[in-house]
């Protein structure tokens, strides 16, 4: 019985260690990969959006009757003036749900 338990705890053991070793592996990897790390540079040309005379806006979420809906609509009559000072002669307004909040029994 000493015999077998030593032999069942030398194989455990030897997972053990090749597990570590593995784990220890993997994060000698990891630090090497961390110190040589050179972040690539992505070059970003800011262009002005072409005018074509009409605007998209959408509006997803919104909730009006919920909790606070006076913020809600302080924000939309902040919008609505945004909209309003636009260039744009035809303004899309796209409405994605969940506009208003009800309750169903």
């Amino acid at each position: 019985m000493i015999a077998t338990h030593e032999k069942q705890f030398k194989a455990e053991a030897n997972k053990a260690f090749k597990t570590l070793s593995n784990i220890e592996y993997f994060l000698d990897n990891l630090r090497t990969f961390i110190i040589d790390y050179k972040p690539s540079k992505i070059e970003y040309e800011k262009r002005e959006i072409p005018r074509n005379g009409h605007l998209d806006i959408a509006f997803s979420d919104i909730h009006i009757g919920k909790k606070n809906t006076s913020d809600i609509i302080a924000r939309l009559d902040h919008i609505y003036n945004f909209l309003l000072a636009r260039p744009e002669t035809d303004i899309n307004i796209i409405c994605l749900g969940d506009l208003g909040e009800s309750f169903a029994p």
